[in-house]
Order: C-alpha cells, then sequence, then structure tokens
C-alpha cells in the first residue's frame, strides 16, 4: 500500500508543508500528492511549483461544474496545455487529472488514456461505478472515507467488493485510492483488509502514523 499526501482546504493543522513532502518523498514515503481543493484550477501555479519542489506525482481535480460536451473538453484541453507548458513534458507522465464520475468524464478518461495521460475517477460510490471507471482505462478510482460514511455506506465492505471484482479481471488494472481518512486506526483497517493499492493522508493524519494510541480514529 502505497501513500499519497492529500491537499484539503482545511484548518492549518491538517496541512502539509513543503519541507515535509520533500523529506517523506526522499525517503520514498510518499508516491504522490492528491489535490482537492474547491480553489483549484485558480491554485494551479501553486501546484505547479509544488510538483516540481517534491518531484512527484500530482492528482489535479476538475470542478464537477466544469460542463458537459464542448465546454467539458475545452477545459480538460486547456489544463493539458498547462501541463506541457508548466512541465515542459510532451506527456506530462508525472501528472494526472483528476474528474468527478459522470459520462462526460468517463469518455474523456478514455481520450486521455489513450494519449498516455493518467486519470483518476471518483469519489466512487459503488461496485458499478468502480467497474466502469475500469472499463474506461482510469488509471485509479478513488473512495472518500469521509463521504461513505456520511452516507452510511460500510467502506472497508464496498473497498473488498471491489477489490474482489477487479482480481476477477485480467485486464483490468485500475488502482484503488482511498482518501478523506479521519485517522491512524482508519489507515490501519485499510491496510489489515489489503484491498486499497494507495491511501491519500491528510498532514494531521500522516503525522499521528507513529504516535497513535489504540483509541485515536473514528471507524470506519
Amino acid at each position: 500500500m502505497k501513500f499519497f499526501a492529500e491537499i484539503n482546504e482545511t484548518e492549518s493543522k491538517d496541512q502539509w508543508h513543503v519541507h515535509e513532502l520533500r523529506e517523506l518523498r526522499e525517503a520514498d514515503l510518499i508516491s504522490g500528492l492528491i489535490i482537492n481543493d474547491p480553489n483549484f484550477p485558480e491554485m494551479e501555479s501553486v501546484v505547479f511549483n509544488l510538483c516540481n519542489t517534491v518531484k512527484c506525482s500530482v492528482f489535479m481535480p476538475l470542478k464537477t461544474e466544469c460542463g458537459r460536451g464542448d465546454d467539458f473538453a475545452k477545459t480538460v484541453y486547456r489544463i493539458i496545455d498547462s501541463l506541457k507548458k508548466h512541465f515542459s513534458l510532451e506527456n506530462s507522465e508525472n501528472v494526472a487529472i483528476q474528474f468527478p464520475i459522470t459520462w462526460e468524464s468517463m469518455k474523456a478518461c478514455r481520450q486521455l488514456r489513450r494519449k498516455g495521460i493518467e486519470v483518476i475517477l471518483g469519489p466512487c460510490f459503488s461496485v458499478n461505478q468502480a467497474l466502469l471507471s475500469a472499463r474506461v482505462g482510469a488509471s485509479f478510482v478513488s473512495f472518500s472515507i469521509k463521504n461513505l460514511m456520511d452516507a452510511g455506506i460500510d467502506g472497508i465492505e464496498l473497498l473488498r467488493d471491489v477489490r474482489i471484482v477487479y482480481d476477477s479481471y485480467e485486464d483490468i488494472t485500475t488502482n484503488i485510492l482511498a482518501h478523506s481518512i479521519h485517522g491512524c486506526i482508519d489507515v490501519q483497517r485499510l491496510a489489515i483488509s489489503n484491498d486499497v493499492d494507495v491511501v491519500a493522508l491528510s498532514g494531521s493524519v500522516f503525522r499521528s502514523l507513529l504516535s497513535c494510541s489504540p483509541t485515536e480514529g473514528r471507524p470506519l
């Protein structure tokens, strides 16, 4: 199970510091950054500077209200142009684009994957959504533990079911990513279940991993 740093618009205690990210990346403890900030794409320059400093994969979100059809396509290609400009990479291989799970984004996912661009689809709430995401070639399908809890869905059971489905088909290579995790006990349960490829953690949750007591963290 790999770790990503999750960057949210949250209280300062949950935020990551650049020096932390750099040190953890150098120690190979984090493999990527996932951006869940509603101010994106206004924060593009900050994200690009952070990625160039930390040197790891970045997953950037598109807002659900970014449009349909031609408007959606224009938004996608604007971001691709930004990636090429900032990274001077033809395929921008160390940056991925994150979409909500909609029919429009699934069509865009297929097109982008054919161009070699990494895509994450989510948040996901069902096995059916996860299967469709895998069939259009998503690099990752993401599950928000907080959103699943709020919806009354057993996160561990859902992730176990998705893993069973993915493992049943040799041609599925999509990774399972869990984020919006409340505490280190949740991380422990996800690790024990062995159903998740990547967990994305806020700064405060990651810091708690070495000092977690048996009563810390909320259950899934």
